[in-house]
């Protein structure tokens, strides 16, 4: 639980059309001066903030957006062609005003608590259903293995399947800024229901 007044942390940040949400680790692999330059700085603070692009290169880098806080937990410079990096994805942050000028290597934002686990899917729950379907047909090695049955809840899922289907930004920014989960869930199961609609957009 965040304090009423949560901190606010200015950090570097890496644009990736990647949609990483909290709560799953993730490899980040890259090379060149800037990137290295981005994770000795990364390292060096509280970690990074993964800021969210989309193919038409819209991008949630205004005050108010959403990002996702990652933790750098292990970096391995030396044993391939590329800088591979294991990132704990633990919290969002909400983009802060701040007079820094565009191109800045970093950004503020203030951390906002994850919605509450306390919703839980049944098995049969079509969203969880499709979701290991997918795994199953198309699942990449870094995809998000759902926890037994009885541990998925609606936020995880939610945050899953956010990240799979690949929506406009702001269609992503505006179902994730609600309190709780509840409406996007009714959205992705809309949007699943419609099956072919579904499949498509995944491949």
């Amino acid at each position: 639980m965040l304090p009423a007044h949560p901190p606010q942390l200015t950090l570097p940040f890496l644009t990736t059309t990647d949609h990483l949400l909290p709560g799953r680790d993730w490899q980040l692999s890259g090379n060149g001066i800037v990137f290295t330059e981005m994770i000795r700085a990364a390292t060096r603070a509280e970690g990074m903030w993964l800021v969210m692009q989309d193919s038409h290169g819209d991008i949630a880098n205004q005050p108010g957006d959403l990002v996702t806080h990652a933790v750098i937990r292990q970096v391995d410079w030396l044993s391939g062609p590329q800088i591979q990096v294991e990132l704990r994805l633990a919290l969002w942050g909400v983009i802060c005003p701040s007079p820094q000028h565009a191109g800045a290597p970093s950004l503020s934002a203030a951390l906002r608590p994850l919605w509450r686990e306390d919703s839980p899917v049944p098995a049969t729950h079509l969203l969880l259903q499709k979701y290991v379907q997918w795994l199953q047909e198309y699942g990449s090695p870094h995809a998000e293995i759902p926890p037994t049955p009885r541990d998925v809840n609606a936020s995880w899922l939610c945050r899953r399947w956010l990240e799979l289907l690949p929506l406009p930004v702001a269609t992503k920014q505006r179902l994730l800024r609600p309190p709780s989960p509840t409406t996007c869930l009714r959205y992705l199961e809309k949007i699943v229901q419609q099956g072919d609609l579904c499949s498509n957009l995944l491949r």
